[in-house]
Protein backbone atom coordinates (compact mmCIF):
# COMPACT_ATOMS: atom_id res chain seq x y z
CA UNK A 1 0.00 0.00 0.00
CA UNK A 2 1.39 3.42 -0.92
CA UNK A 3 1.42 6.38 1.45
CA UNK A 4 -0.62 9.48 0.44
CA UNK A 5 2.64 11.33 -0.29
CA UNK A 6 3.83 8.65 -2.68
CA UNK A 7 0.39 8.46 -4.26
CA UNK A 8 0.40 12.19 -4.92
CA UNK A 9 3.86 12.01 -6.44
CA UNK A 10 2.90 9.08 -8.65
CA UNK A 11 -0.24 10.80 -9.85
CA UNK A 12 1.61 14.04 -10.52
CA UNK A 13 3.82 12.01 -12.83
CA UNK A 14 0.71 10.65 -14.55
CA UNK A 15 -0.58 14.16 -15.14
CA UNK A 16 2.76 15.25 -16.55
CA UNK A 17 2.62 12.34 -18.98
CA UNK A 18 -0.83 13.31 -20.22
CA UNK A 19 -3.12 10.87 -18.38
CA UNK A 20 -6.81 11.65 -18.19
CA UNK A 21 -9.12 10.56 -15.39
CA UNK A 22 -11.46 7.67 -15.98
CA UNK A 23 -15.07 8.41 -15.10
CA UNK A 24 -18.35 6.54 -15.22
CA UNK A 25 -21.73 7.90 -16.17
CA UNK A 26 -23.60 8.50 -12.89
CA UNK A 27 -26.35 5.98 -12.32
CA UNK A 28 -29.64 6.51 -10.54
CA UNK A 29 -29.59 6.94 -6.77
CA UNK A 30 -29.43 3.44 -5.32
CA UNK A 31 -32.18 4.21 -2.82
CA UNK A 32 -34.63 4.77 -5.67
CA UNK A 33 -34.06 1.20 -6.88
CA UNK A 34 -34.72 -0.56 -3.59
CA UNK A 35 -38.43 -0.89 -4.01
CA UNK A 36 -37.98 -2.40 -7.46
CA UNK A 37 -35.16 -4.88 -6.98
CA UNK A 38 -37.43 -7.64 -5.69
CA UNK A 39 -38.70 -7.97 -9.25
CA UNK A 40 -35.15 -8.73 -10.37
CA UNK A 41 -34.50 -11.60 -7.94
CA UNK A 42 -33.39 -14.60 -9.99
CA UNK A 43 -33.88 -18.20 -8.84
CA UNK A 44 -32.54 -21.27 -10.62
CA UNK A 45 -35.36 -23.82 -10.77
CA UNK A 46 -33.67 -26.27 -13.14
CA UNK A 47 -33.85 -29.88 -11.85
CA UNK A 48 -30.51 -30.93 -10.40
CA UNK A 49 -30.70 -34.29 -12.15
CA UNK A 50 -31.25 -32.74 -15.58
CA UNK A 51 -27.61 -31.91 -16.28
CA UNK A 52 -26.29 -31.12 -19.78
CA UNK A 53 -23.45 -33.25 -21.12
CA UNK A 54 -21.97 -30.82 -23.65
CA UNK A 55 -20.51 -27.32 -23.22
CA UNK A 56 -22.46 -24.39 -24.61
CA UNK A 57 -21.17 -20.98 -25.68
CA UNK A 58 -23.65 -18.11 -25.87
CA UNK A 59 -22.60 -15.03 -27.84
CA UNK A 60 -23.45 -11.68 -26.28
CA UNK A 61 -21.77 -9.31 -28.77
CA UNK A 62 -19.81 -9.97 -31.95
CA UNK A 63 -17.38 -7.21 -32.99
CA UNK A 64 -19.96 -4.62 -31.94
CA UNK A 65 -18.74 -1.05 -32.49
CA UNK A 66 -19.04 1.23 -29.45
CA UNK A 67 -18.18 4.88 -30.09
CA UNK A 68 -19.27 8.52 -29.77
CA UNK A 69 -19.15 11.21 -32.43
CA UNK A 70 -21.38 13.83 -30.82
CA UNK A 71 -24.20 13.39 -33.30
CA UNK A 72 -24.06 9.59 -33.00
CA UNK A 73 -23.91 8.19 -29.47
CA UNK A 74 -23.15 4.46 -29.53
CA UNK A 75 -21.50 4.22 -26.12
CA UNK A 76 -24.34 1.93 -24.98
CA UNK A 77 -25.61 -0.99 -27.06
CA UNK A 78 -28.38 -3.47 -26.11
CA UNK A 79 -28.81 -6.95 -27.51
CA UNK A 80 -31.40 -9.67 -26.78
CA UNK A 81 -29.80 -13.03 -25.96
CA UNK A 82 -31.28 -16.50 -25.41
CA UNK A 83 -29.72 -18.29 -22.43
CA UNK A 84 -30.09 -21.98 -21.53
CA UNK A 85 -32.68 -23.24 -19.05
CA UNK A 86 -30.45 -26.03 -17.75
CA UNK A 87 -27.99 -25.82 -14.86
CA UNK A 88 -24.26 -25.98 -15.61
CA UNK A 89 -21.22 -26.54 -13.41
CA UNK A 90 -19.40 -23.42 -14.50
CA UNK A 91 -19.92 -20.22 -16.51
CA UNK A 92 -17.01 -18.20 -17.87
CA UNK A 93 -17.27 -14.83 -19.58
CA UNK A 94 -14.73 -13.94 -22.28
CA UNK A 95 -14.37 -10.30 -23.33
CA UNK A 96 -12.32 -9.23 -26.35
CA UNK A 97 -11.70 -5.67 -27.49
CA UNK A 98 -10.32 -4.86 -30.93
CA UNK A 99 -9.51 -1.63 -32.76
CA UNK A 100 -11.90 -0.30 -35.44
CA UNK A 101 -9.84 0.30 -38.59
CA UNK A 102 -6.76 -0.31 -36.47
CA UNK A 103 -7.39 2.69 -34.20
CA UNK A 104 -8.62 1.98 -30.66
CA UNK A 105 -9.62 4.75 -28.28
CA UNK A 106 -6.35 6.17 -26.93
CA UNK A 107 -7.59 6.41 -23.34
CA UNK A 108 -8.55 4.05 -20.51
CA UNK A 109 -12.34 3.93 -20.16
CA UNK A 110 -14.67 2.33 -17.63
CA UNK A 111 -16.82 -0.36 -19.24
CA UNK A 112 -19.52 -2.76 -18.09
CA UNK A 113 -21.81 -5.57 -19.15
CA UNK A 114 -25.26 -5.74 -17.58
CA UNK A 115 -28.63 -7.42 -17.87
CA UNK A 116 -31.72 -5.21 -18.11
CA UNK A 117 -34.76 -5.93 -15.99
CA UNK A 118 -37.67 -4.12 -17.60
CA UNK A 119 -40.07 -5.19 -14.85
CA UNK A 120 -38.12 -2.91 -12.49
CA UNK A 121 -37.46 0.81 -12.82
CA UNK A 122 -39.45 2.43 -15.64
CA UNK A 123 -39.77 1.95 -19.38
CA UNK A 124 -37.09 4.53 -20.20
CA UNK A 125 -34.65 3.43 -17.50
CA UNK A 126 -34.90 -0.29 -16.70
CA UNK A 127 -32.95 -1.70 -13.78
CA UNK A 128 -29.39 -2.61 -14.79
CA UNK A 129 -27.91 -5.76 -13.25
CA UNK A 130 -24.19 -5.37 -13.81
CA UNK A 131 -22.30 -8.67 -14.01
CA UNK A 132 -18.91 -7.54 -15.31
CA UNK A 133 -16.88 -4.35 -15.07
CA UNK A 134 -13.57 -3.70 -16.78
CA UNK A 135 -11.39 -0.82 -17.92
CA UNK A 136 -10.16 -0.60 -21.48
CA UNK A 137 -6.42 -0.48 -22.24
CA UNK A 138 -4.77 2.67 -23.52
CA UNK A 139 -5.04 2.47 -27.31
CA UNK A 140 -4.83 -1.30 -27.87
CA UNK A 141 -7.11 -4.33 -27.69
CA UNK A 142 -7.04 -7.32 -25.37
CA UNK A 143 -8.86 -10.41 -24.10
CA UNK A 144 -9.97 -11.20 -20.54
CA UNK A 145 -12.04 -13.82 -18.74
CA UNK A 146 -14.24 -13.64 -15.65
CA UNK A 147 -15.87 -16.44 -13.66
CA UNK A 148 -19.64 -15.92 -13.60
CA UNK A 149 -20.56 -19.27 -12.08
CA UNK A 150 -22.04 -17.70 -8.94
CA UNK A 151 -24.36 -15.48 -11.01
CA UNK A 152 -25.77 -18.29 -13.21
CA UNK A 153 -29.40 -17.87 -12.07
CA UNK A 154 -29.39 -14.50 -13.86
CA UNK A 155 -28.63 -16.15 -17.20
CA UNK A 156 -31.83 -18.03 -18.02
CA UNK A 157 -34.33 -17.47 -20.81
CA UNK A 158 -34.35 -14.42 -23.08
CA UNK A 159 -32.57 -11.45 -21.54
CA UNK A 160 -31.46 -8.07 -22.82
CA UNK A 161 -27.71 -7.62 -22.39
CA UNK A 162 -26.28 -4.10 -22.29
CA UNK A 163 -22.71 -3.16 -23.22
CA UNK A 164 -21.37 0.18 -22.08
CA UNK A 165 -17.97 1.80 -22.66
CA UNK A 166 -17.41 5.34 -21.39
CA UNK A 167 -15.74 6.39 -24.63
CA UNK A 168 -15.97 9.88 -26.09
CA UNK A 169 -14.36 9.21 -29.47
CA UNK A 170 -15.44 7.65 -32.73
CA UNK A 171 -14.80 7.52 -36.48
CA UNK A 172 -12.80 10.54 -37.56
CA UNK A 173 -11.59 11.48 -34.08
CA UNK A 174 -7.86 12.03 -33.66
CA UNK A 175 -7.89 9.99 -30.42
CA UNK A 176 -9.29 6.86 -32.08
CA UNK A 177 -12.37 5.21 -33.53
CA UNK A 178 -13.75 3.69 -30.31
CA UNK A 179 -13.86 -0.07 -29.66
CA UNK A 180 -15.02 -3.35 -31.20
CA UNK A 181 -16.50 -5.56 -28.47
CA UNK A 182 -16.87 -9.33 -28.64
CA UNK A 183 -18.24 -11.12 -25.58
CA UNK A 184 -19.51 -14.63 -24.90
CA UNK A 185 -20.32 -16.89 -21.95
CA UNK A 186 -19.20 -20.52 -22.04
CA UNK A 187 -21.25 -22.91 -19.90
CA UNK A 188 -19.46 -26.10 -18.88
CA UNK A 189 -21.45 -29.26 -18.05
CA UNK A 190 -21.35 -31.07 -14.75
CA UNK A 191 -22.59 -30.76 -11.19
CA UNK A 192 -21.45 -27.68 -9.29
CA UNK A 193 -20.44 -27.88 -5.63
CA UNK A 194 -22.80 -25.79 -3.50
CA UNK A 195 -24.49 -24.14 -6.49
CA UNK A 196 -26.05 -20.70 -6.14
CA UNK A 197 -29.80 -21.04 -6.54
CA UNK A 198 -30.94 -17.44 -5.92
CA UNK A 199 -29.39 -14.07 -6.81
CA UNK A 200 -30.82 -11.03 -5.01
CA UNK A 201 -29.72 -7.61 -6.36
CA UNK A 202 -28.77 -5.16 -3.62
CA UNK A 203 -29.57 -2.03 -5.61
CA UNK A 204 -26.21 -0.29 -5.15
CA UNK A 205 -24.81 1.97 -7.88
CA UNK A 206 -22.57 5.04 -7.45
CA UNK A 207 -21.55 6.87 -4.28
CA UNK A 208 -19.71 10.19 -4.07
CA UNK A 209 -16.84 9.96 -1.56
CA UNK A 210 -15.69 12.66 0.82
CA UNK A 211 -18.74 14.93 1.03
CA UNK A 212 -19.93 15.08 4.68
CA UNK A 213 -23.44 15.95 3.49
CA UNK A 214 -23.60 12.68 1.54
CA UNK A 215 -22.19 9.77 3.57
CA UNK A 216 -21.52 6.64 1.51
CA UNK A 217 -23.76 4.56 3.79
CA UNK A 218 -26.66 6.91 2.98
CA UNK A 219 -26.07 6.84 -0.79
CA UNK A 220 -25.73 3.04 -0.85
CA UNK A 221 -28.83 2.44 1.20
CA UNK A 222 -29.04 -0.74 3.34
CA UNK A 223 -31.02 -3.51 1.67
CA UNK A 224 -33.62 -5.59 3.51
CA UNK A 225 -33.78 -9.12 2.12
CA UNK A 226 -35.95 -12.12 2.87
CA UNK A 227 -34.21 -15.50 3.11
CA UNK A 228 -36.39 -18.61 2.68
CA UNK A 229 -36.09 -21.74 4.78
CA UNK A 230 -33.66 -24.46 3.74
CA UNK A 231 -30.81 -22.28 2.47
CA UNK A 232 -27.46 -24.07 2.77
CA UNK A 233 -25.25 -20.97 2.73
CA UNK A 234 -24.91 -17.42 1.46
CA UNK A 235 -22.38 -15.14 -0.20
CA UNK A 236 -22.22 -11.41 -0.80
CA UNK A 237 -20.86 -10.54 -4.27
CA UNK A 238 -19.55 -6.99 -4.60
CA UNK A 239 -17.77 -5.17 -7.42
CA UNK A 240 -16.27 -1.81 -6.42
CA UNK A 241 -13.90 0.56 -8.24
CA UNK A 242 -12.74 4.04 -7.21
CA UNK A 243 -12.63 7.01 -9.59
CA UNK A 244 -11.77 10.72 -9.49
CA UNK A 245 -8.41 12.44 -8.99
CA UNK A 246 -6.80 15.68 -7.83
CA UNK A 247 -8.66 15.62 -4.51
CA UNK A 248 -7.24 15.40 -0.99
CA UNK A 249 -5.01 12.29 -0.94
CA UNK A 250 -5.87 11.88 -4.65
CA UNK A 251 -9.10 9.99 -3.96
CA UNK A 252 -10.86 7.97 -5.07
CA UNK A 253 -8.79 6.48 -7.92
CA UNK A 254 -5.39 6.73 -6.25
CA UNK A 255 -6.17 6.23 -2.55
CA UNK A 256 -6.49 2.93 -0.69
CA UNK A 257 -9.49 2.76 1.62
CA UNK A 258 -11.10 0.10 3.81
CA UNK A 259 -14.54 -0.96 2.57
CA UNK A 260 -17.03 -2.79 4.78
CA UNK A 261 -19.92 -5.11 3.96
CA UNK A 262 -22.32 -5.98 6.79
CA UNK A 263 -24.84 -8.79 7.03
CA UNK A 264 -26.95 -7.94 10.08
CA UNK A 265 -24.32 -7.54 12.83
CA UNK A 266 -21.51 -9.35 10.98
CA UNK A 267 -18.88 -7.06 9.40
CA UNK A 268 -16.40 -7.95 6.66
CA UNK A 269 -13.58 -5.55 5.69
CA UNK A 270 -11.13 -5.26 2.84
CA UNK A 271 -8.73 -2.65 1.49
CA UNK A 272 -9.76 -1.65 -2.03
CA UNK A 273 -6.45 -1.51 -3.87
CA UNK A 274 -4.78 -3.06 -6.93
CA UNK A 275 -0.99 -3.04 -6.53
CA UNK A 276 -0.41 -5.47 -9.41
CA UNK A 277 -1.17 -3.18 -12.37
CA UNK A 278 2.46 -3.42 -13.55
CA UNK A 279 1.88 -7.19 -14.07
CA UNK A 280 -1.07 -6.50 -16.35
CA UNK A 281 -1.16 -9.00 -19.25
CA UNK A 282 -1.81 -6.14 -21.72
CA UNK A 283 1.70 -4.70 -21.61
CA UNK A 284 1.64 -3.08 -25.03
CA UNK A 285 -0.49 -0.20 -23.74
CA UNK A 286 0.62 3.31 -24.58
CA UNK A 287 -0.47 5.15 -21.44
CA UNK A 288 0.22 5.19 -17.72
CA UNK A 289 -1.16 1.77 -16.88
CA UNK A 290 1.38 0.63 -14.28
CA UNK A 291 0.56 2.68 -11.11
CA UNK A 292 -1.69 1.11 -8.47
CA UNK A 293 -5.35 2.06 -8.30
CA UNK A 294 -8.49 1.58 -6.24
CA UNK A 295 -9.81 -1.78 -7.35
CA UNK A 296 -8.90 -1.69 -11.04
CA UNK A 297 -6.11 -1.48 -13.60
CA UNK A 298 -6.25 -0.14 -17.16
CA UNK A 299 -6.74 -3.07 -19.51
CA UNK A 300 -8.18 -5.55 -17.01
CA UNK A 301 -11.41 -6.80 -15.49
CA UNK A 302 -12.36 -5.67 -11.99
CA UNK A 303 -12.58 -8.93 -10.05
CA UNK A 304 -15.49 -9.01 -7.58
CA UNK A 305 -15.06 -9.28 -3.82
CA UNK A 306 -16.93 -12.37 -2.64
CA UNK A 307 -17.73 -12.68 1.07
CA UNK A 308 -18.85 -16.15 2.14
CA UNK A 309 -20.91 -15.98 5.32
CA UNK A 310 -19.52 -18.28 8.03
CA UNK A 311 -22.92 -19.94 8.58
CA UNK A 312 -26.16 -20.26 6.66
CA UNK A 313 -28.59 -17.42 7.39
CA UNK A 314 -31.79 -18.28 9.19
CA UNK A 315 -35.11 -17.99 7.42
CA UNK A 316 -36.57 -14.52 7.66
CA UNK A 317 -35.60 -10.88 7.18
CA UNK A 318 -31.98 -9.69 7.14
CA UNK A 319 -30.15 -6.46 6.34
CA UNK A 320 -27.16 -6.07 4.01
CA UNK A 321 -25.26 -2.77 4.06
CA UNK A 322 -22.12 -1.13 2.71
CA UNK A 323 -19.76 1.58 3.95
CA UNK A 324 -16.29 3.06 3.40
CA UNK A 325 -13.90 4.43 6.00
CA UNK A 326 -14.47 8.07 6.94
CA UNK A 327 -12.87 10.67 4.68
CA UNK A 328 -13.54 14.35 4.02
CA UNK A 329 -12.45 15.80 0.71
CA UNK A 330 -11.25 19.32 1.56
CA UNK A 331 -10.62 19.92 -2.15
CA UNK A 332 -14.23 20.08 -3.35
CA UNK A 333 -16.57 22.88 -4.43
CA UNK A 334 -17.82 24.73 -1.39
CA UNK A 335 -15.16 23.40 1.00
CA UNK A 336 -14.12 25.98 3.62
CA UNK A 337 -11.21 26.30 3.68
CA UNK A 338 -10.24 24.81 0.32
CA UNK A 339 -7.08 22.79 1.01
CA UNK A 340 -4.99 19.79 -0.05
CA UNK A 341 -5.71 19.86 -3.82
CA UNK A 342 -3.08 17.49 -5.20
CA UNK A 343 -2.44 19.48 -8.38
CA UNK A 344 -3.05 22.97 -6.90
CA UNK A 345 -6.14 23.34 -9.04
CA UNK A 346 -8.49 25.01 -6.60
CA UNK A 347 -11.69 23.36 -5.45
CA UNK A 348 -13.97 23.54 -8.54
CA UNK A 349 -13.93 20.36 -10.63
CA UNK A 350 -12.50 20.79 -14.12
CA UNK A 351 -13.27 17.44 -15.87
CA UNK A 352 -9.53 16.82 -16.23
CA UNK A 353 -6.95 16.97 -13.44
CA UNK A 354 -9.60 17.49 -10.76
CA UNK A 355 -12.70 15.26 -10.83
CA UNK A 356 -15.23 14.32 -8.17
CA UNK A 357 -14.22 11.23 -6.14
CA UNK A 358 -16.76 8.41 -6.23
CA UNK A 359 -17.10 4.64 -6.04
CA UNK A 360 -18.95 2.56 -8.55
CA UNK A 361 -20.58 -0.37 -6.73
CA UNK A 362 -22.65 -3.38 -7.77
CA UNK A 363 -23.76 -6.01 -5.28
CA UNK A 364 -25.77 -9.22 -4.92
CA UNK A 365 -26.72 -11.58 -2.12
CA UNK A 366 -26.25 -15.17 -3.32
CA UNK A 367 -28.12 -18.05 -1.67
CA UNK A 368 -26.67 -21.55 -2.10
CA UNK A 369 -28.01 -25.07 -1.70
Amino acid sequence: MRSPTLLAAATALLAACGSTPTTATPARDAASDLGATDAAVATDTAPAEDLPTEPLTVSLFDATHLYFTGSDNQRTVDHDVQFPAARYARATLTITLACPSGRCDAWDRVAALSLLDRSAGDASAPLELEFARYVTPYGVGGTWTLDLTDLQPLFHGTRTVRAFIDTWVGPGNASGNGWLLTAAITFEPGAADHPVRTVIPLGWTNAVYGDPARPVAMQLAPRTVTVPAGVGGAKIWVSTTGHGQGNRENCAEFCARTHTVRFDDQSFDRSLWRDDCAQNPVRTQRGNWQPSRAGWCPGDVAAPWIVELPSAPTAGTHTVSYDVETYENSCRPGATPCTACVFNTGCPYNDSSHTEPFYRVAGYLLLTD
